[in-house]
């Protein structure tokens, strides 16, 4: 029987609020979430070994927590538990992410699971650890999870009463003696406590005119804008007389409609376009940084991608350039580091616009979960922060990593990865999205329908366009009788929140 190590650690939480910006009404293509975290985990120095587990230790220097496998049993695997208190609510955290460093010869498994007051337990389904230093190992509390063979904990929905957790576990499988050593953990929040970016209001289109409805799908504020974009840090762009303005919850005019085009806030500062030019303007109108840009996008890690002319680059707050200029392409920054272009090849810059991967690939998207989906010799596949291979390219496309799976193409059909490469949902779809609140977008013979984490098919496919998940909703699009595509909204369920208008 395989021996569990039960190592007891107490943590202490720093102080700071996270957020996540999320879209009800996302536009075709747009990036993911990006979550903010606590600051970390404290490792505290008071911490207990149950006397069960005697294979094994935990040793910490500062904020890291060292587990080693002294002895194994003759199983096929060992498995180690390490148990922590936790000593806040987890309510609204969108999942935990750490930095796992594996000093073992070989890969180990890592799994993260949760125990309620009320004796819940959960386990996620376990990913690979490479050799080395493994960063951003992220688990979703928000996906479904996952009955481990070895043990009674069985869920096959999310874990509910998350502001009742009272412990939290990570569990490592190994074949052979060494250690792993984590550090860096981080609680990503699923909601922004002090200026929500969701405001609770849907854009909903009724007789040609745009206004916005609760969850409930009441009317909150009548339908008389052109266009009603989704909100943002507490404002939403809408279009009166064909120029763009913002509005606040309430539906008050907060900054005049007098722009030609006019982005979402974000970072607190929203792109506008006036005589053909994009600058940036503040929540209260005032402008930041001049209009001077043909193109400039929305600021991520302070800095914000700009285009004039033929060349991109970056910009601080000020307006002020940052790195080396002109770059021929550049996205937008993730996790710290955006893909850029110079001549024929891609890498990767920091926010300083230093080259931290240099330009080597066809094509590069944006990080997610510590792994980049790149482009090399026709083919796909993914590398982490440093620049090394952590997924062989042989792929025909391939998507970002959400709840440690990621959407790919292969033999002409798309399905979903695992971390290690492995398949994780038979490629069997026209097209797939990356997963959003434990569901993901497919296509089956030209209509979208949805899908769990196992692969199941749990909406349809009858749908012309499909958006993300967001806290429990997403837009869809279908075709009237006429031909016409209205848009309106579902829930996990399948059933209309808002039925399509138009």
């Amino acid at each position: 029987m395989t021996r569990l190590l039960h190592a007891l650690v107490a943590l202490a939480f720093l102080a700071g609020a996270g957020c996540e910006t999320t879209s009800p009404f996302p536009a075709a293509g747009s990036p993911g979430p990006s979550a903010e975290f606590l600051d970390s985990f404290a490792l505290a120095g008071a911490w207990d070994m149950d006397p069960f587990g005697t294979t094994g230790s935990v040793t910490f220097v500062d904020n890291r927590m060292e587990v080693s496998f002294h002895a194994l049993d003759a199983a096929p695997r060992d498995k180690c538990v390490v148990s922590i208190p936790v000593r806040m609510s987890l309510a609204n955290r969108a999942g935990v992410l750490v930095d796992a460093d594996n000093h073992f010869a070989e890969s180990v498994e890592l799994a993260f699971g949760l125990q309620t007051h009320d004796e819940d337990y959960y386990e996620t389904r376990p990913v690979p650890l490479r050799p080395g230093l493994n960063p951003n190992i992220c688990f979703s509390l928000e996906t479904p999870t996952y009955k481990s063979a070895e043990t009674e904990w069985q869920h096959s929905t999310a874990p509910k009463g998350l502001a009742s957790t009272k412990r939290l576990f990570l569990l490592i499988y190994a074949k052979q003696a060494g250690s792993v050593a984590f550090s860096n953990f981080r609680i990503m929040s699923a909601r922004k406590t002090q200026q929500p970016d969701d405001v609770g209001l849907l854009p909903v289109l009724q007789n040609g005119k745009w206004g916005y409805c609760d969850r409930a799908a009441r009317i909150v504020i009548s339908p008389s804008f052109t266009r009603a974009l989704a909100f943002r840090e507490g404002l939403a762009p809408v279009v009166v007389n064909n120029r763009f303005g913002y509005i606040n919850a309430r539906g008050e005019t907060v900054i005049a409609p007098h722009y030609e085009s006019a982005g979402a806030f974000s970072e607190q500062l929203a792109s506008v376009m006036v005589s053909g030019k994009f600058g940036y303007i503040d929540t209260a109108g005032a402008w930041v940084i001049q209009p001077s840009y043909n193109e400039a996008f929305a600021f991520r890690d302070g800095l914000a991608r700009i285009g004039t002319g033929d060349a991109f680059s970056f910009i601080d707050r000020n307006g002020n350039p940052v790195g080396m200029l002109p770059l021929d392409a550049a996205s937008d920054f993730s996790e710290g580091l955006a893909a850029v272009r110079r001549g024929k090849t891609w890498g990767y810059v920091d926010t300083t616009g230093a080259f931290v991967i240099q330009p080597a690939f066809e094509q590069a998207g944006p990080f997610s979960e510590g792994l980049a989906a790149v482009r090399d010799d026709n083919k796909w596949g993914y590398i982490d922060k440093s620049g090394q291979v952590a997924i062989p390219a042989e792929f025909e496309h391939a998507g970002r990593f959400s709840g440690s799976t990621a959407p790919v193409q292969k033999n002409s059909s798309w399905g979903y990865i695992d971390r290690s490469g492995k398949l994780a949902v038979e490629p069997t779809y026209d097209l797939a999205e990356a997963f959003s609140g434990g569901m993901a977008a497919v296509m089956i013979d030209r209509k979208w329908g949805y899908i769990d984490d196992a692969g199941k098919l749990v909406i349809n496919p009858v749908f012309d366009a499909a958006m993300p998940f967001t806290a429990g909703i997403a837009a869809i699009q279908i075709a009237d009788s006429d031909g016409n595509l209205l848009w309106g909204y579902i829930d996990t369920a399948g059933h209309y929140v808002v039925k399509p208008a138009r």
